[in-house]
């Protein structure tokens, strides 16, 4: 009996410490994904990116769609540019200029040009943020080629009714710079269907593991919704000019703002007061 009580404290301990380990080793993981998200930001930074968006079940327009984007940034001024739209700031207005429709709108910027800078480029990297990513994900590392490492995180939280995870996050970098290559994230919900609906997308090979029939007979559909961010080109050249508000709007003898330049036909709207 004094034999047995002992081995089972023994793998009782061994448990436990498998348990600590493999918790340290996820809590690392997280470290190591949000600082890759972060230390490419350092200014000067010049980035271009591509953003996906796709899903396996559209419901609405916007659930599909591609953009190109850029930004320009230094210490004192920021540039974007997301498809048609243009965005610049520096520590006191904001330019927001819409091309499809040919409108600009200027207004007082209140935030501090590095709090816009990481909301536009990545997110901060806190103790607290850690641990509660380690709390609400588990995270995983592996290497797909010699220099490109994957770092996956999925939500310990299930889908209802199925065995899904309720998000994925994956991020490709290149382990020799430490910059991200690719970042997707998934997110899954239950979008209910009908019965005739649910035979057109049984005869899918993809979409067989994804349909939920409940005991009360009604119909289900696992929606993924997927987010692919690219990065086409990651730089931190020194000198290189970041556009200017001036560039696109002046005050004439009145007082007023008026577009300029090639923007000279763009309505304004200010909201600086």
């Amino acid at each position: 009996m004094i034999k047995k009580t002992a081995v089972a404290v023994i793998v009782s301990l061994l448990c436990q410490c498998s348990i600590k380990a493999q918790q340290k080793n996820n809590v690392a993981i997280i470290k190591e994904f949000m600082e890759i998200c972060n230390n490419y930001r350092k200014i000067p930074l010049q980035l271009s990116l591509e953003y996906n968006q796709g899903t396996n079940y559209i419901l609405d327009k916007s659930d599909t769609g591609s953009v190109k984007a850029n930004f320009i940034l230094d210490s004192n001024k920021s540039y974007m540019q997301f498809g048609e739209i243009e965005e610049m700031a520096n520590d006191s207005t904001a330019l927001i200029i819409s091309n499809p429709i040919k409108h600009m709108t200027l207004f007082k910027n209140t935030k501090q040009l590095q709090q816009q800078l990481q909301k536009m480029t990545g997110m901060i990297l806190s103790d607290s943020m850690i641990l509660k990513w380690n709390e609400k994900y588990k995270a995983t590392k592996s290497n797909i080629s010699t220099i490109i490492t994957e770092i996956k995180l999925s939500s310990r939280t299930l889908l209802k009714e199925t065995n899904f995870s309720e998000e994925e996050i994956k991020m490709l970098f290149n382990s020799e710079t430490n910059e991200p290559e690719q970042v997707t994230k998934l997110t899954r919900q239950l979008v209910s269907i009908d019965s005739t609906v649910y035979q057109q997308l049984l005869i899918k090979p993809t979409m067989e593991e994804k349909l939920i029939v409940t005991k009360k007979n009604k119909y289900y559909v696992v929606k993924e919704q997927i987010s692919t961010y690219i990065y086409k080109n990651i730089q931190h050249q020194t000198g290189i000019l970041v556009p200017d508000i001036a560039e696109r709007i002046r005050k004439n003898e009145q007082g007023q703002y008026v577009s300029i330049n090639k923007y000279s036909q763009y309505q304004i709207s200010t909201n600086i007061n």
